[in-house]
């Protein structure tokens, strides 16, 4: 369902809000919200590289094999 969103919107602004973090992988930017105040807002590459980040905290929760599949699945986007 997601690859037919983004083909079908390509040329549009798509907002997401997700609780899967996988869903939110393939986004062009991520914005997380921390006691209702934006906390993080960028690429996901941007935010993965932020190893002290929320987002990378988000990932960092879910194990380590599942961690590294997302941070994974991020750097393969940008190729």
């Amino acid at each position: 369902m997601q690859e037919v969103i983004r083909e079908l919107c390509r040329e549009y602004t798509v907002i997401t809000i997700a609780h899967r973090l996988h869903t939110v992988t393939a986004c062009d930017r991520i914005l997380v919200r921390n006691n209702a105040e934006v906390a993080e807002f960028d690429t996901p590459g941007a935010l993965v590289a932020q190893e002290k980040g929320i987002f990378r905290g988000m990932l960092r929760s879910q194990g380590a094999n599942e961690e590294e599949r997302l941070i994974s699945m991020i750097r393969k986007k940008k190729t």
